[in-house]
Order: structure tokens, then sequence, then C-alpha cells
């Protein structure tokens, strides 16, 4: 193509079809397309920036409750006061009584020196049969073979309501009050046998005396086999034995247990011990464990026979494998082989074995013969955990549970980093794939606590029972191993609905303010959850934190809620966290802590006055565009078109607009389209220009008709130079190879 624009021939009349294509477009305003691509982009980055500060949300806060000063509750290391309260009942027979015999006196053996045991029979009457404080192995010996004397099972009726008025009478005898842990164990089938009242009478006035006069101590009940303990008692069709120790004896402070054989008493003395005073509780069939330094007492009761007297193991079939040194053996233990270690095999159906001081690391047990239920053990540290299960939770509440290692040699809590986790599954199981829980530092130094209400809502948990157990280990100390007793969690169904703002009530435009609530409402299953109406407080973290606001219960007495104006907030995300502090209806005192509930506050504000920012950026530049066209005498663009031929591309050409000048003649294609005997023309642009919009005049100086195709369809045009405006996607048809077409471009 030369530089006036003409064409060159570059056809052949053997050549069935050429194509020629035109692109075309207009710079705007002496402005490059670049610069005007960056412009715009610059105004939609500022519309984009609007929004994303008045609705995109911001970081997630941390939890706040892990920043609030903790009220873990701490027990001082004191001796403990049991209390046994045995059913003397002839109810059992023969190797049975041996057997619950000596779980009453293994219970001395596994009490620390100042732990004191007070042992209460009852039948017709109630008798305390001993009251001792275990201050040394001799007063220990003593002890046991009293307490043996003692049960004789000789009576031939069951009153437990003597039982608990002898122990309100004898309190202050066998509790010191001040300067020990109260703790009473009842063992009993449940059943109320009065001799001189009725059942309705006996039942009242044993009601009365477990609320008042033994309030603040802890009933661990254990309820005896699976007939008696079952049938209702007499004149109380609704109240069975097992449904009195469970719901009434028991109490929140202690725990039911049932043991539906006698080989479960000695298990359930053990975690008993592990409840009361902290000791940790080897698991049964254990082989290997480990021990580390603040260990001070290694006990373990080995179990011989069986109640129906079959043998399982003998004193010579176990040994102990410490660390370092020879194993630890019966014979060992004969020789004095070992300093302090003490075999007692003088019991019918058992061994004890006691280990002061065990030097840490990994200890094995070797049996000889299969019999893993046959071992149980425990050990005593000066280092131990502490834990705080939250009262029964709904899966909508944080359910959070704290934890700590508390050192008894300093009386403080352990500020050295450790690593709590805790599972929880259906009551009474673990199943192998069940997953742990990993707790948090909280601000208070060397507390950690875990959300457990938000973790089983994870777990598509259900409401119902479930057991949970707390595990600890440092990683500097490998030896270090601590695990709680199993611990029970109960879940009820969402008593409370966290009430937050809908996205329309927390957004405000210019000039005008919403307000917007916070608060919850007492569902159906809550209302009789609570004594009256408990407290209501708010906490809000976000851009703006807001902490202890007390909500207004409505008049309904359904709903707290708490008043927020959106000019108090600025916008961005939020999360608020309800705190309700009442006393529930089936016990004490109790806070609940509401899952973190998230909401927005989106400001239009910063989005209108960017909108209306661009909106006059806009019509300030379409004016300058106009007043431009109208003083200057046109604008100042350029035409690009590319020639093809047999499909691919021979010539280019731009043509630019003189500047001043409306238009100008463009000639092309004369040569070209004289060997063309059917020839297209297609035309595609695109302005960026509103207002001012350039045009592409074709004509064509035929005495023959061509045909035009646009939108509408094919219509046929006549020649002679008529003038035609091609649009975008328009296609002209040539029929004569003798056809002339001019363009002219309007700017």
């Amino acid at each position: 193509m030369d530089s006036s624009g003409g064409m060159g021939k570059t056809g052949s009349p053997d050549q069935p079809r050429s194509w020629v294509h035109l692109e075309s477009w207009v710079y705007m305003m002496r402005m490059s397309a670049k610069k005007g691509l960056l412009l715009f982009s610059f105004l939609v980055c500022l519309v984009a920036r609007g929004f994303s500060q008045s609705s995109m949300p911001a970081n997630a806060p941390s939890p706040g409750w892990l920043n609030s000063p903790c009220r873990f509750e701490i027990r001082p290391s004191l001796p403990t006061d049991f209390v046994v309260i045995l059913d003397n009942s002839g109810s059992i027979k023969g190797d049975q009584q041996v057997w619950l015999r000596e779980c009453v006196q293994l219970l001395v053996e596994l009490l620390d020196p100042e732990d004191r045991i007070s042992l209460i029979l009852f039948g017709r009457q109630a008798v305390l049969a001993a009251n001792e404080t275990v201050s040394g192995e001799e007063s220990r010996k003593d002890l046991k073979q009293r307490i043996g004397e003692k049960i004789d099972f000789r009576e031939a009726k069951s009153d437990l309501t003597v039982a608990f008025d002898l122990l309100a009478q004898r309190r202050d005898e066998v509790f010191r009050r001040g300067r020990s842990l109260p703790c009473v164990v009842l063992v009993t089938d449940g059943f109320l046998e009065p001799e001189s009242e009725s059942v309705a009478n006996s039942y009242k006035r044993l009601l009365e005396r477990r609320e008042k006069d033994l309030a603040g101590v802890p009933v661990y009940a254990i309820g005896l086999g699976t007939s008696a303990i079952l049938q209702p008692l007499a004149g109380q069709a609704d109240l069975t034995g097992l449904s009195l120790l469970r719901d009434k004896m028991a109490g929140p402070l202690g725990k039911f247990f049932h043991a539906k054989t006698l080989e479960q008493i000695l298990p359930t003395l053990l975690e008993i011990l592990t409840l009361s005073k902290g000791e940790i509780q080897l698991t049964e069939g254990l082989a290997a464990f480990q021990l580390d330094e603040s260990c001070e007492d290694l006990l373990f009761v080995l179990c011989r026979k069986t109640i129906d007297g079959k043998s399982e193991l003998t004193s010579r079939d176990i040994s102990f494998l410490p660390p370092s040194g020879p194993a630890i053996t019966l014979q060992s233990a004969s020789a004095g082989i070992q300093p302090g270690v003490r075999w007692d095999y003088g019991y019918r159906f058992f061994d004890v074995i006691r280990i002061p001081k065990p030097d840490p690391g990994k200890w094995q047990v070797k049996l000889e013969k299969e019999a893993p239920s046959a071992l149980l053990g425990k050990y005593r540290s000066h280092t131990r955990i502490l834990h705080q299960i939250p009262l029964p939770f709904a899966l909508n509440e944080l359910g959070v549970v704290w934890t700590a290692a508390y050192d008894d040699r300093t009386s403080a809590v352990v500020s050295a980093p450790v690593r709590f986790q805790i599972k929880c599954d259906r009551a009474g199981e673990f199943a192998l794939s069940v997953r742990y829980l990993d707790f948090q530092a909280s601000r208070s130094k060397g507390y950690y606590g875990a959300e457990l209400g938000v973790w089983l809502n994870a777990q598509n948990m259900k409401p119902g029972e479930y057991t949970a157990q707390i595990i600890a280990q440092k990683d500097d100390d490998p030896n270090f191993a601590r695990t709680s007793p199993l611990l029970p969690v109960r879940v009820v169904e969402k008593r409370l609905e966290w009430l937050a703002p809908k996205p329309a009530e927390s957004r405000f435009v210019p000039f005008f303010q919403t307000a917007f609530s916070l608060g919850c409402r007492l569902l159906p299953s809550g209302k009789g959850a609570f004594v009256g109406q408990p407290e209501v407080h708010v906490d809000l973290s976000g851009p703006k934190s807001l902490a202890d606001m007390q909500a207004q219960w409505t008049l309904d007495g359904e709903t707290a809620l708490v008043r927020l104006e959106t000019k108090t907030l600025p916008p961005g995300s939020y999360e608020a966290v309800y705190r309700v502090r009442g006393r529930l209806s089936g016990g004490g005192p109790a806070l609940v802590v509401s899952v973190p509930v998230a909401f927005q506050v989106t400001s239009l504000e910063r989005l209108f006055w960017t909108v209306a920012a661009v909106a006059l950026a806009i019509a300030a530049l379409l004016l300058l565009q106009v007043v431009w066209y109208i003083a200057f005498g046109g604008i100042r663009g350029s035409l690009n078109y590319t020639v093809f031929v047999d499909g691919k591309p021979k010539h280019n050409n731009i043509f630019v607009l003189a500047r001043g000048k409306r238009s100008q003649r463009i000639p092309w294609g004369a040569e070209f389209l004289a060997n063309v005997n059917t020839g297209w023309v297609e035309f595609r642009s695109s302005f960026p220009l509103v207002f001012v919009k350039p045009k592409v005049i074709m004509s064509v100086s035929s005495d023959m008709n061509f045909e035009f195709a646009d939108a509408s369809g094919v219509r046929t045009v006549p020649g002679g130079g008529q003038p035609l405006r091609l649009s975008r996607g328009q296609k002209l048809v040539l029929k004569s190879g003798n056809a002339r077409v001019e363009m002219e471009y309007f700017g």
C-alpha cells in the first residue's frame, strides 16, 4: 500500500473470492487508549474501595473468654475424711460377703496418711463401727482388722434413713471442719424398710437430712445389683432404689455408680479416690506406663481370683520392671531387695503392692498368665490436673472447659507450658476414631480453656450424656503424662436463642441513622431452666469494642435486649458474646456463655460520595468533549483496516483524520476490486465516545445493484454512488467486477 492510501494490484480474475476486513476505533481527545483505560480503572478502584470498606469482613477476633481473668477454683491439698455407709443386711451371701468386706479394707489400704475413715453400718438401726485417722502402718493394720470384724451382714432389714440420721448427729465427730475435705461413700441397693414408720415418712426425712444437714458434702452412691434396686419403693410407685440413689442422694457434687456385679466395686472405689483426692488412676490391663519425678507413691491391687472362686493369678505370676534396676517380685519384696516396697498377700482375693517414691521413666508390668482385668493401679503425685466442666450446656453455647496443672509442693499452678487435650464421646465409651480438642492458653498464666460446646456442635453431636477425659503432656518432659478421671458431660436442648441484627438494620446512609438490638430470647426448653430472670450481659468485639453491656428484659419476660445506634459503631465485622448468669432450677448457679455471634455494620456513606464523585467526573469529561468538538471542528481520530486475500492479511493501513477536519475522503481498493468478481466488505467498530459518534460512509459507483446484509436481513440496494452508512456487524456484497467503492470517514 502506498503513502497516498492507494492499493496496488493484489489479485487476479481467476481468484473466485477475496476478503476485505476493516476495523476502526477513535482515540479520545488527544488521549491514548492506555491513558483512558488507566483513568477508568482508577475510577473503578475507587468504587470497589467504597464497597470493600463498607461490607468486607475484618479478621476474626480471638476468643474473648481467653482474655478474661480465670475464676478457676483450686481445691486445697487437705486430708480427706471418708465416711463409708454400708448396707449390713443379709441379702449378700457367702463369698460375696468376703469380697465386699475386703473391698472396704482395701479402701483403708488406699488412703494416705492423715486421711480419716469412718464406717457406718445400717440395717434396722445404724451404728458407727469405726472412726479413726490413718497415722501409720500400724494404725492402718488395726483399722482393717476392726472393720473386718464389724461387717457381718446379719441385719434382717435395710433402712437407709437411720444411717443418715446417725451421720447428721455425729457430723462434727467424723468430719474435721476446715481441716479436711468431706466425702461420703454409700454402698446399698437403695431399698427403704423402716421399722416404725411408713416408707413415705422415712423418705421425706431422708431427703431433709441430705439437703439440710449434709448440704455441700459430696456423696458417691454405689447401687448394688439388678434386682431389688429396680423395684419400686413401697407407696412410691414412681421411685426405685436406683432413682433414689442417682437423683436424690448423689447430688451435684457427687456421682452415682451402678455396680451390677460386686466385681465392679473395687474399680469404682479407685475412681472415687481419683475424684475426691485427685490421685491418678492407672487403666485396667496396663502393661506399660510413664512416671515423672512428681510421683510419690505407686500402689497396685492384684485380683488373684473371682468371687465364684475361680483362680486367675497367683502372687508369683506378676512382676514390675522399673526404668532401671532389678524387677520387683514377691520374692524380692520379701527379701527386702527394694527398700520400702511392701507386698501384702494376706487377703483371700487380693494382693496389695505399694512402691514408695518410684523412679521416673517407663515402667512395665509382666504377667505370666492372660488376665488383663486382674490388675488395678493408682499413684499419688504432687502435680495434679485440675478441671472445671460446665454445668449442662447446649450446643449453641461455648461450654468452656478449664484445666490447669497444680503443684501441691508450691501450692501454685504450674507456669511451665503444658499441652492439654480433651476427648469426648458417648457416655461410658470412647470410639477408636475419637478426635481430640486442643486447649488454648488464657491470659491467666498456667490456665487453659477449650470450647467444648462449639467443638461438639462441629462434630454434629446431639443432646445427651457424654464422657470426657483430659490428657496433659509436657514437650520438655517425656515422662510427664496425666489423665483426668472420666468426666460426665451433659448436653441439653437449646434453651436460649441469640439475637443479632439483620443486615438491613445495621446499615445506614448519610443523614439517616438507624438503631438495632442485641440480646437473647428464652426458648420453650429454657423457660423452666432458670429460676427467675437471669442477668444478660453482652461483650462486643470488632473495629470498636464494647464490654459488659447489660441487657434489659422486655415486658413479656422472654427477651433481653441491648439497643445500639449505628452512628456509635464504625463499619466493619463484629462478634457479640452473650453471658447469661443466673440460677438453674435443678441446681446451683450457672454461667451460660454463647458462641460468638457474627454480624456486619455496613455504611453506604463512603460509597455514596464515591459514586457521586465518579458521576461528576464522567459528566465533566463528556462536557469537555462536546465543547472541544464544537470549538475545534472535529475530533482527531484514526481508521485502521486490513485487506485479506484468500483468508490471509495482505495489506494494512491507518488513516489519520487531519486536525480541524470533520470529514475526509479515503480512496481504497479501486484497483483491487476491479479484478474481483464478488467481494465482501465487512466493517466492525467500537467507539468509546458517547455523544459524538464517528461515521463510516461507503458508496458504490456502479449501475448494478448490490446486496446489503444487516440485522434485519438481506436487502437489495441500487448502485450508482448512493452512500450507505455501515454500522457494526454489517456486510456489503458486491455483484459487479467493475464496481468502485469509496469510503468517507467522519470524525
